[in-house]
């Protein structure tokens, strides 16, 4: 078991639903870049997928 939980810590950007949420906090921060110098075309924030609304 010990083994199995190494193996799947090894890379938390893999993409699984319990993983760091990389490509999510990029987008924050790209959107709070871009309104601290008031450009007008900010990126929409990642809405959760439908199948985990229910883990939050």
């Amino acid at each position: 078991m010990m083994e199995v939980i190494g193996d799947y810590s090894e890379n938390p950007f893999e993409g699984p639903f319990n993983d760091v949420p990389i490509r999510s906090m990029a987008i924050g921060i790209k959107r709070n870049i871009r309104q601290m110098l008031a450009e007008a075309d900010l990126p929409e924030p990642l809405q959760p997928m439908e199948d985990l609304k229910m883990l939050s």
